[in-house]
């Protein structure tokens, strides 16, 4: 695990402190960068100051998708291997909650004011709605086959598909 930490370490550097996969946070103290380890079936939580690895938090089965809301308060983490959607309390570094989605959970997305988590299923032609003060499923929006989610919601202006016509 450490040498895949270190590699990714080595690419947030390069671009930047972002990249697929990772999201950061700034609490209290220096920044955390949260970081999916796919094959370990955890989240790595590192310390942006020092470049260290301050835990890992373990997750169910292929660890995925991964955002934070704007607050910085929680990291919602869906993987490929299980039904659920997983939620880390950034305070504690810990999950606090498994949200049952359905198979294949792979894109998230969370609205701007992070009141919501979208969540899409791998092969799925729905997304489902979550309540970030709840963290429950509250609605469902149907979505065309293919289809995956990263980053805000809803998108931008420039992401909107346009019409031809």
């Amino acid at each position: 695990m450490k040498k895949r930490v270190t590699a990714v370490l080595w690419v947030l550097a390069l671009m930047g402190g972002g990249g697929v996969g990772t999201s950061s946070v700034s609490a209290a103290g220096a920044p955390k960068v949260y970081v999916g380890l796919f094959k370990d079936d955890a989240v790595a939580v590192i310390d942006t100051a020092q470049n260290k690895v301050l835990s890992s938090i373990p997750v169910p089965k292929g660890p995925h998708g991964l955002v934070v809301t704007p607050d910085g308060r929680k990291v919602y983490v869906s993987s490929d291997g299980a039904s659920t959607v997983s939620v880390i309390d950034t305070a504690t570094d810990r999950v606090v909650r498994s949200i049952d989605v359905g198979a294949n959970p792979h894109g998230l997305a969370v609205s701007s004011d992070g009141s919501r988590v979208l969540v899409l299923g791998w092969g799925s032609n729905r997304a489902l709605v979550i309540d970030t003060a709840t963290d429950r499923v509250i609605g469902e929006v149907p979505v065309a086959h293919g289809t995956g989610a990263r980053g805000s919601w809803p998108p931008s202006s420039r992401a909107r598909p346009r019409s031809s016509g």
